[in-house]
């Protein structure tokens, strides 16, 4: 009997020692990345997941450092409010870092992008300088937006005077804005703008001079998690230098 019941407690031993490991231990923390849907760096594909630049990017990074993105939409006008909340823990949508250097903790800047203009095919309007009177449409709290609704930009003589700045939570908005002439231009990011006009009926040109030539980062809350920002700068390093930012880019 005594025999027996060593060999019981020995049988429970083995199996409790091959048990599989705790599933806690094997789950990555997450990395919560917020961005609003801006065509294309972040969208949703056909089957309703996050797609884009920044999605395979932000992907990529993280399954190098050891993180689990969680991508998260977000009133973009909002961004900061929720960073501060820790609702999310990063901003990473094609968000620019010239301007606002103080305002966030950054990475390094992984990609150079340009805010152009765009107007109907048959639009009169072929500079700039040519909006002057002319009513613009913008994403809220982007770029194009800060350039001529700050007081800077009034008083910049190389920024024209329009009739009205329409501001949209949206881009999609900005775009239907120009399309049912309510409009008679539209600012944002080149590749935004040209992949709007490659995936839309819509006819619209791009002026052939820009606004501005901005960097592009991820931004964190101001002072913190220095160790994921020096780990993400190294990947972006890496990736840069073998050739996938690149690549990434192109087959987009």
């Amino acid at each position: 009997m005594v025999a027996a019941l060593l060999l019981g407690m020995l049988l429970l031993c083995c199996c409790a020692d091959n048990s599989p490991p705790d599933n806690d231990a094997q789950t990555l923390p997450e990395l919560v990345i917020g961005s609003d849907y801006y065509e294309p760096f972040v969208y949703r594909d056909e089957y309703g997941n996050f797609a884009g630049i920044d999605v395979d990017l932000a992907t990529e990074v993280c399954r190098n450092i050891g993180y689990a993105p969680k991508f998260v939409h977000i009133d973009w006008t909002e961004k900061k409010t929720l960073l501060e909340s820790g609702e999310i823990d990063c901003l990473w949508g094609c968000f620019s870092v010239n301007g606002r250097e103080t305002l966030y903790s950054w990475t390094l800047p992984y990609m150079n992008s340009i805010q152009v203009v765009a107007v109907p095919f048959d639009s009169d309007i072929t500079s700039v300088a040519d909006l002057e009177g002319k009513r613009l449409a913008v994403q809220s709290t982007t770029k194009p937006d800060e350039i001529f609704s700050s007081e800077a930009g009034e008083k910049d003589p190389s920024v024209p005077n329009l009739r009205r700045l329409d501001c949209f939570p949206d881009i999609s908005y900005a775009f239907a804005a120009v399309n049912n002439g309510y409009v008679d231009a539209v600012a944002g990011h080149e590749l935004v703008l040209r992949n709007y006009m490659q995936t839309s009926s819509a006819k619209l040109k791009i002026l052939s001079d820009p606004l501005l030539e901005v960097q592009v980062g991820v931004a964190f809350l101001t002072g913190t998690h220095t160790d994921v920002i020096e780990k993400i700068n190294q990947t972006l390093y890496l990736l840069k230098n073998n050739g996938y930012l690149t690549q990434l880019i192109t087959n987009y």
